[in-house]
């Protein structure tokens, strides 16, 4: 029979913008809210006090996604003003400890 001889080929392509888009939807699942199909979230929300709780450690991965080579810091939430008051204080948004290895992280991840 004509056509039992149809071969089938798939590529995946693995290109920076997936990688990029990758990234974003890894952070984007750890700031929406906990659900079945979402375990990665950093959020939960304590009826008795009405706060948002955000894990510390899950908002830092999603700095780290976000900024390859970004050293573990310390996270503090802080008022617009106070951010403001301080921003324009700062050399550099940048806090890895060493700016050559930050830049070969991106590097790397890029390839």
């Amino acid at each position: 029979m004509a056509g039992n001889n149809l071969k089938l080929t798939f590529a995946v392509a693995r290109c920076d913008e997936c990688k990029a888009e990758n990234k974003l939807y890894e952070i984007l699942r750890i700031l929406q809210w906990r659900c079945a199909d979402n375990m990665a979230s950093a959020l939960a929300y304590d009826k008795e006090t009405e706060q948002i709780l955000v894990d510390k450690d899950a908002l830092m991965r999603a700095i780290q996604y976000a900024n390859p080579g970004q050293a573990y810091r310390d996270i503090r939430l802080v008022t617009h003003e106070e951010y403001r008051a301080r921003r324009d204080n700062w050399k550099s948004d940048c806090t890895c400890d060493d700016e050559k290895i930050r830049h070969e992280r991106e590097a790397d991840l890029l390839q």
